[in-house]
């Protein structure tokens, strides 16, 4: 006689999971929790179950319509809050995660940034079970990949949410043949780091070098973000850059002070760094400041 079905519930922001889900045949997915403005709030109206949208600070009213529903497992990928003990605590219920980074590094909210920014070799995505810590609990499953320069910040996230799906159905189907019963593999909490995006690393400093610089605005370089920069008095979302190695320019510059702008042109603009130029091809100006 057939196993029955696991029933689940889904909460998050992006839809590679849900759609891993609902090709599982071992799986019935019954509820799925949206965050409001997400990937997935966009093609709300195809999940084919009930739904309930919540917003960055509905914390107790997620967790009270969580513990109202029936299920097996409950499955998050992209929730902005950690889970009560009053939750994962629930005996017969298994509590997973589907985390965009090769844990135990870069834990928390922002890792695709935090990769960037302190210039990690590789990016993944970790399958892990639910700890009353932030993205501690055991790895069911991980897959990684090594970066190079032409990978920016928008590039990165789409690969590592991919990926995110392709992790999930393999840890899912190591579940399914011990018939739920694998534990995972433990992670050492004293290994690996965390990583949450602030105003202070999105900002571009005149005292720093080009290379810094660069490294912060790929970091940053989508849209809602953006590296903060104030250059002749005015306030800017940088997105993309490159620097400037040509004689001629570097030579006729020379004297200019760091942060003046030195021309701009077909919607781009040359900076002058401490240490160099670079060049500017998508940004927005911040008339109301950074």
């Amino acid at each position: 006689m057939p196993e029955k079905r696991k029933i689940c519930v889904f909460i998050g922001n992006r839809p590679a999971i849900l759609q891993e889900i609902m090709r599982i045949k071992e799986l019935q997915l019954a509820h799925v929790f949206i965050l409001k403005n997400s990937f997935l709030y966009k093609n709300r109206h195809e999940i084919p179950c009930r739904y309930t949208v919540f917003g960055k600070k509905d914390k107790e009213k997620v967790v009270s319509g969580i513990s109202r529903l029936n299920f097996d497992i409950l499955i998050s990928n992209g929730c902005p809050f950690v889970f009560p003990g009053s939750i994962i605590s629930r005996p017969g219920k298994i509590f997973l995660n589907i985390h965009p980074s090769y844990l135990p590094y870069f834990r928390g909210m922002h890792p695709v940034n935090g990769i960037l920014l302190r210039g990690f070799p590789y990016a993944g995505a970790t399958m892990h079970f639910i700890s009353d810590g932030i993205d501690t609990g055991n790895i069911i499953h991980r897959e990684k990949f090594r970066l190079s320069a032409d990978i920016d910040a928008g590039l990165l996230y789409r690969l590592v949410f991919t990926l995110e799906g392709k992790v999930f159905a393999a840890g899912m189907r190591k579940l399914i043949r011990s018939r739920f019963r694998y534990k995972g593999l433990r992670q050492k909490r004293l290994q690996g780091d965390y990583y949450t995006r602030s105003l202070k690393d999105m900002r571009l400093s005149l005292a720093m070098s080009s290379k810094e610089m660069l490294s912060r605005i790929r970091a940053f370089g989508v849209g809602g973000q953006g590296a903060r920069c104030r250059l002749n008095g005015m306030d800017f979302s940088i997105f993309e850059a490159e620097a400037i190695h040509n004689e001629y320019l570097m030579r006729n510059f020379s004297r200019a002070k760091a942060g003046e702008i030195l021309l701009e042109y077909e919607g781009k603009i040359l900076f002058k760094t401490k240490d160099g130029i670079i060049k500017i091809k998508r940004f927005l100006r911040n008339h109301s400041g950074s």
